[in-house]
Parts: structure tokens; sequence; C-alpha cells
């Protein structure tokens, strides 16, 4: 599995004073840096050894979620939280 498939997110932490980066699919997983840039590549080294080791002793490894509305929605059912993604769309100027 390619876990640059997954879906990434880096922000600030006031708590922390860094900047935290995260991972969608794995939402107990964080990394925190001085820079953005830093916590992206260690959420992103994080996860690729987490899911070598998952796949070392055999555990399920979660999907990556998938792009489209429909197949978002189709998977709410096994997902105790439903993120549905709809294209944005400029605002027409009157």
């Amino acid at each position: 599995m390619k876990t640059d498939h997954y879906t990434y997110r880096v922000t600030w932490s006031a708590e922390d004073g860094e900047h935290a980066g995260l991972c969608v699919e794995f939402p107990s997983l964080s990394w925190l840096a001085a820079t953005p840039e830093a916590a992206l590549a260690g959420i992103r080294k994080m996860v690729r050894d987490v899911v070598r080791d998952m796949k070392t002793s055999g555990e399920p490894i979660p999907a990556h979620w998938p792009r489209s509305a429909t197949a978002a929605h189709s998977g709410c059912a096994s997902r105790r939280t439903c993120i549905v993604r709809w294209p944005w769309k400029q605002p027409s100027k009157a």
C-alpha cells in the first residue's frame, strides 16, 4: 500500500507552540515540528513506519479516503466519522 495516497494535514498547535502533522486515516498519530514542511515530512515517515509494522504483524491497514463524494458516502456505514468532499467552485460575481 502506498502511504502517499493518504490524506495529510499540517496545522498550528497553539498548545504545543509548533506545527502538527496529521493523517486522516491514522487519527491517533501526529508529528510536531518547528516548520510546516518538517511536520509533514515527520508524519509521512511515521505513517510509512506504522504501515510497515502493520504489514509485518498482519494487521489490517486502513485504505485511503476516496476522492469522490459518492465513494466517500458509500463507506460511511463502516466509519465513525463520515467525510464527504465536494468539488469547490468559486462563487460567481453578481
